[in-house]
């Protein structure tokens, strides 16, 4: 059952974070203002708190809006491994995919630590 809900669970995980951490580094709180430590921590959290995001917008956002085709990919995966240039082809696509994961985190990681 827990496998069935893993996208709600990690979205709603994912958007708690995300509002906790700019009310958190919200000049107006305070929370945040005279570290002494803790500062390389929090630019951590930082970039994967704003990659965590990224990802979730590009998997779970256009799940409620494209069902039809994304809700089948496994089955298509399945469909084109039958056949090696299917498999290949399912592979390249599964290789662009990571690839735009590593440049949002590339870009994240560049966003906040360049100043």
């Amino acid at each position: 059952m827990l496998r069935k809900y893993k996208r709600i669970f990690i979205s709603i995980f994912i958007v708690i974070m995300f509002v906790l951490y700019y009310v958190g580094t919200d000049p107006d709180t305070d929370l945040f203002k005279n570290l002494s430590y803790g500062v390389s921590l929090l630019m951590t959290l930082q970039i994967f708190i704003i990659a965590s995001v990224s990802f979730w917008l590009i998997e779970v956002i256009p799940d409620f809006f494209v069902d039809e085709i994304y809700g089948k990919e496994k089955d298509l995966v399945e469909k084109a491994s039958n056949t090696s240039q299917g498999a290949g082809q399912a592979l390249i696509a599964k290789s662009i995919r990571i690839l735009a994961y590593a440049i949002i985190t590339a870009a994240s990681i560049i966003a906040f630590t360049v100043q």
